[in-house]
């Protein structure tokens, strides 16, 4: 969270955080709700979220939940249009949904791996599509538009 760190005020800015459910999601998005932003955080099930935003409750930025598949085309743009309003600055979007099938890459299915590229490519790629459509249309702030994250961990052989 460097870039975002300490150069400006942000409470009450606005962020997205997809995969933000379990693992670097959740933890980005504490992290952004414990500076003050109000962060719609995405995840495909509805319990994690629960539990993310009970643990955010008493954060100064609120956690908005939103069940929803973002690796399906239009997704991102409806839960936009449901949760920011449309002239809200969106200062930080982070593309962290992603899925993993362990095992030998002998025995995945064809349908395994069309779910991981839809999961781990296909949603990254729908969230830096609504990133750019809505950040270059925002006015600069210090020279920037927002922020865009894409974090990923190492797969193991």
């Amino acid at each position: 969270m460097n870039a975002v760190a300490d150069s400006r005020p942000l409470t009450g800015a606005c962020a997205m955080v997809t995969g933000a459910g379990t693992g670097i999601g959740r933890a980005i998005t504490l992290a952004l709700a414990a500076r003050g932003l109000h962060v719609v955080a995405l995840g495909r099930r509805a319990a994690p979220l629960a539990d993310l935003a009970d643990a955010a409750s008493g954060l100064p930025g609120r956690v908005r939940p939103a069940t929803a598949d973002v690796s399906l085309p239009g997704v991102l743009d409806d839960v936009a249009a449901r949760h920011l309003a449309p002239d809200a600055r969106l200062e930080v979007i982070v593309a962290s949904a992603g899925a993993f099938t362990r095992g030998p890459v002998a025995s995945l299915t064809t349908d395994a791996w069309d779910a991981q590229i839809a999961s781990n490519l296909t949603a990254a790629f729908h969230t830096l599509a609504l990133a750019s459509r809505r950040m270059t249309a925002q006015e600069l702030v210090d020279g920037r538009r927002g922020h865009v994250f894409t974090p990923s961990t190492p797969a193991r052989a």
